[in-house]
């Protein structure tokens, strides 16, 4: 089972992209959120996530830097060839479903 959830503050505000679906275009957002060790509150671990569809929507419209979120989804591998010709593997968390923590009333952001 591939399933992960996370506690965290992002690191900055969510990205809009534009990407291909067939023929069609359609919109993601990308994000990263701090998560503080249980264990050592000194150490903190850094996850980029990636949401779709209304998931990625929400996130665009109702969190910033800084807001503290739980996040629901799997975790993703990619691998790719870096400029040096040396294989590079990437971590994602594809979100499915989130959840605030705490609430702050926000300016609105990019159309979705």
């Amino acid at each position: 089972m591939n399933k992960v959830e996370l506690m965290g503050r992002l690191t900055k505000d969510v990205e809009v992209l534009t990407y291909n679906a067939g023929k069609e275009k359609k919109k993601m957002v990308k994000f990263s959120i701090a998560v503080q060790r249980k264990i050592d509150k000194e150490k903190v671990d850094f996850f980029d996530c990636v949401a779709f569809g209304v998931t990625a929507k929400a996130l665009n419209d109702f969190v910033k830097k800084g807001d503290r979120i739980i996040v629901e989804g799997s975790i993703q591998t990619d691998i790719y060839t870096n400029k040096e010709g040396k294989n590079v593997k990437t971590y994602s968390v594809i979100v499915n479903d989130f959840y605030f923590t705490e609430y702050k009333k926000t300016d609105k952001k990019e159309e979705f």
